[in-house]
């Protein structure tokens, strides 16, 4: 979130930023979009289930992503969309704590789907059954903003690159929007 305001701003031209934004002077290109899958510990309860819903954790502490990330509140929100506050045991910036402090049996956490490709052997991912619940990565400008040939070269060569609604399957791309 504090990239989009360094956006807004002007104090930078482009950003990867999870969207929708918060920003109504931001012009948004989606690049990228996975489902969030719910992370368990191996011996969690609801190990051998195909899918579960997020009510089905309601009991459960959970881990999420700092208040800095966009992903702490989309979860909140999946949240209380089944009537529930989490139980926030730990908030971390860092990814691959999270993932290590669910592997740790100290939580549950729900992560975009690509986020698990590395830690799958360690986890029990489910998926969510009660909603679907998208991580949406784009690109964002400042509207009406100048754009240099630089920015428009980058911006054209983005999207060649991502294709709209495509997941990504190699995690190592993914690491440079995190």
């Amino acid at each position: 979130m504090r990239v989009e305001k360094l956006v807004e701003k002007g104090e930078v031209d482009v950003a990867f930023v999870v969207i929708p934004t918060q920003s109504k002077e931001l012009e948004e290109q989606l690049i990228f979009e996975a489902p969030f899958v719910a992370c368990l510990p191996k011996k969690h309860f609801l190990k051998d289930e195909h899918q579960i819903t997020l009510a089905q954790l309601q009991h459960d502490e959970w881990i999420l992503f700092d208040a800095t990330f966009a992903l702490r509140q989309i979860v909140i929100d999946s949240c209380r969309r089944e009537n529930f506050v989490p139980n926030i045991a730990y908030s971390t910036t860092q990814w691959d704590l999270l993932m290590a402090l669910v592997r740790d049996e100290l939580g549950v956490a729900i992560v975009p789907r690509p986020l698990t490709e590395m830690y799958i052997q360690h986890l029990s991912v489910k998926e969510i059954g009660s909603q679907y619940i998208p991580w949406k990565i784009g690109l964002v400008v400042k509207k009406n903003s100048y754009k240099t040939n630089t920015l428009q070269a980058f911006l054209k060569i983005v999207s060649e690159v991502f294709q709209p609604n495509m997941e990504i399957k190699n995690t190592d791309r993914i690491q440079y929007f995190i």
